[in-house]
């Protein structure tokens, strides 16, 4: 499709209204239109050009999510950054502009906020005109696009122990007033004594102390085109950028004002990429320079490496090389390699990261979020013991969620990892995690369901393991449509295992199946241990069951509890079966779906309810019901049930899984795996009849529940586990 073509169909009045222009005015929708840059579009995005979708369209629907930008002059990243991410607040940035601008000073890019904020700086000039000697070098245009450009704030405040409430405006107001008009210059940017040796060796003569020159340098040394650093070199940045031979001005103007920002190459061997993480409003380019003005001996080292690569040492090398290997070339500075890691994009991003985190931490536990599932709780668990023994994080790695933080101990620090992962290319994603935990040095790291975890243990696992200890929980395997096993125990399991320290099952059963397998010995089948998940609930000394019998004539009927995620594993589907082959029993139900599309509920049973998730035990009518049904089609060992045994409640349970350790004849009426509706109801009505037998199981499941899934149990284990107060240092 042509531009014009294009232009026919953007400029067209009549076309349809869009996603999020349904609700806004025909001059808002005017607006909107005006903000999107359709030739830039096309130019910026080749994906676009070469689909043949409309673009205005795909930037309404998809392009703005995809932080897309729809003109030069709209930054989509920033603009979320500033406004929209701090309320969480998911919508098309455009459009939150056009309606809001009017009542709110917003800004569309981080240059135009900068120009307003500069504003300041006309106020201040004729001040610190009238306290500088030299007032020819101090006008407002000088300082907003020579002075700003080279003022480093980070420099700025570690030279002066400036707090971190004071402002970066105002830091560089108070820079002007105090240290520019005694001829300090901005940071790094400027080398003072680099500056005044080659001054003088044009014929410029410095008079002051070459740390206070800077004023001289604007007034004289700029315009003789003489660099304020070592590492910058107009004919050679003018050679790694032939467009601008002919540019007008000082091309260290251009590399301050434009060149950076660009990403363009100034040095042989140096390169700094232009793109800044999307949660950040860091520039890389100021970041970069920043690290050079706190290490200078970095550039020393890049300096050698470049003398290095032109010595005659290097081209005998190249010549040997060349002797055996013809199809090696002479390396020429254009196609030099990179000093790392500034070369790096993904080192940037990692320093940004690496700088939410204060300290070391001893104990480090990858979840991939935190919902509703067992796998959450578990994880809860394990933090909550870890954290008595040190310092423990908990890194979420794939979502942001983080429902139920009650369950976690105040001393238990949780960072959301997955938000500064999400915008990076997951390729990139196991990366940034291992260096992360390289950089945290913890003792111990525990992956608790997390696919990144697993993804990195098993491409970093064999250094990692040098390290750190590396241990790995496994829950009960996944089911595909077709029924085929599947999930972390399949995939993650034989390519991580010897990387561990530890593999830590919830059941024998899943821990037995796995070691049969792949038919573990020795130490490989020594690292297999089975950790049951401790009740949270302390065991009743009364247990549910008889407390209900004796509410038994409240009800008119019998009441089973139904709770967990409407999810084709918890199989919700088969509850409402059993119910429709029950009309005389009252089904209540709590729970969502999670993983999975919630299911329908229009044609529900009238004996079944459905209430949200609840968030306490106590919210649940535990005493004025006949029992507990459970249906899973598959699983581990669920933590409801341990928690419902523990309170000694009657329980119907599919016998899937590690089910069966808690749940048989003794404890409960098990449901065989291949069971009919038939055989959930045979079930139900076993238990319902009989109110000594229900006691009886009851009470015997309270026992087990003490003597397996204890806390101290668990902490035991645990200790065992990962010798506490010794591990990898």
């Amino acid at each position: 499709m042509t531009i014009r073509r294009y232009l026919r169909r953007f400029l067209n009045p009549a076309v349809q209204r869009l996603p999020g222009l349904e609700d806004l005015t025909d001059a808002e929708v005017e607006a909107v239109r005006e903000l999107f840059d359709l030739e830039y579009y096309l130019d910026k995005y080749a994906d676009i050009r070469n689909s043949g979708v409309d673009p205005f369209e795909h930037f309404m629907i998809h392009g703005w999510k995809e932080e897309r930008n729809p003109s030069q002059e709209f930054d989509v990243s920033f603009y979320n950054n500033r406004y929209l991410r701090p309320v969480n607040l998911k919508k098309n940035p455009i459009i939150h502009y056009v309606m809001n601008r009017d009542h709110q000073d917003l800004y569309t890019n981080q240059d135009l906020l900068i120009v307003s904020e500069l504003s300041v700086i006309d106020n201040v000039v004729d001040f610190i005109r009238h306290i500088c000697g030299d007032k020819s070098v101090i006008d407002s245009d000088r300082i907003k696009n020579i002075v700003f450009p080279m003022f480093s704030i980070k420099a700025y405040r570690a030279r002066t122990g400036v707090s971190d409430k004071v402002s970066d405006l105002e830091c560089f107001v108070r820079y002007l007033v105090h240290d520019f008009s005694n001829g300090i210059g901005p940071g790094p940017l400027f080398d003072g004594a680099y500056y005044a040796r080659h001054a003088r060796l044009r014929g410029l003569e410095v008079q002051t102390d070459p740390e206070r020159s800077y004023l001289h340098w604007l007034a004289q040394g700029a315009p003789s085109h003489i660099s304020p650093v070592s590492w910058f070199d107009e004919d050679t940045y003018i050679g790694l950028n032939p467009d601008l031979r002919n540019y007008p001005h000082f091309t260290f103007f251009h590399l301050i004002q434009h060149g950076l920002r660009e990403g363009r190459r100034f040095h042989p061997v140096v390169s700094i990429s232009p793109v800044k993480h999307p949660l950040s409003d860091a520039n890389p380019a100021q970041y970069f320079l920043n690290l050079m003005g706190i290490r200078p001996q970095a550039f020393q080292e890049i300096s050698a490496n470049l003398d290095f690569w032109r010595s005659a040492e290097m081209k005998s090398i190249m010549d040997r090389a060349t002797a055996l290997e013809p199809e090696i070339h002479d390396i020429t500075e254009g196609h030099l390699s990179l000093m790392p890691p500034w070369h790096d994009t993904m080192y940037w991003y990692y320093e940004i990261i690496c700088s939410q985190f204060v300290g070391q931490f001893d104990h480090v536990v990858l979840m991939p979020f935190g919902k509703m599932g067992g796998a959450d709780y578990v994880g809860s668990v394990l933090a909550n013991s870890l954290s008595e023994t040190g310092r423990t994080v908990i890194l979420r790695t794939d979502q942001s969620d983080w429902d139920r933080p009650d369950w976690f101990s105040p001393t238990v620090t949780s960072f959301d990892l997955s938000r500064w992962l999400e915008p990076i290319d997951p390729v990139y994603r196991k990366r940034i995690l291992y260096e992360v935990v390289r950089r945290l040095r913890p003792r111990n790291v525990f992956n608790v369901n997390s696919y990144l975890a697993f993804e990195t243990f098993r491409t970093f696992g064999a250094r990692l393991q040098h390290q750190t200890n590396l241990f790995a929980y496994y829950f009960c395997s996944d089911r595909t449509l077709e029924g085929r096993e599947a999930g972390y125990p399949v995939s993650y399991f034989a390519n991580v295992l010897p990387f561990l320290k530890g593999a830590m099952f919830d059941t024998e059963q899943l821990a037995r199946t796995i070691s049969e397998r792949y038919c573990l010995s020795g130490d490989l089948l020594d690292r297999v241990n089975v950790v049951y998940t401790p009740a949270m609930s302390a065991a009743s000394s009364a247990s549910l069951a008889r407390k209900q019998s004796a509410s038994k004539a409240k009800r008119a009927s019998p009441v089973l509890i139904w709770a967990g995620r409407f999810d084709r594993q918890k199989r919700f589907d088969l509850l409402l079966e059993i119910a429709r082959q029950m009309p005389d029993v009252t089904f209540r139900c709590w729970g969502r779906a999670v993983l999975d599309a919630p299911p329908s509920f229009a044609d529900m049973p009238p004996n079944v309810s459905v209430n949200p998730p609840f968030k306490t035990y106590d919210e649940l009518p535990l005493e004025e019901v006949d029992g507990f049904i459970y249906t899973s089609g598959w699983d581990g060992l669920p933590t409801i049930l341990i928690e419902l045994g523990a309170m000694g409640m009657p329980i119907v349970a599919s016998a899937v899984g590690g089910v069966p350790e808690l749940i048989d004849r003794k404890t409960g009426w098990p449901v065989p795996e291949d069971a009919s509706v038939e055989g959930y109801v045979a079930s139900i009505k076993e238990m319902l009849a009989s109110p000594e037998e229900r006691d009886r199981r009851s009470a015997e499941l309270q026992k087990r529940v003490i003597a397996k899934h204890s806390r101290k149990t668990y902490s035991d284990t645990l200790r065992s586990l990962t010798a506490w107060g010794g591990g990898i240092v």
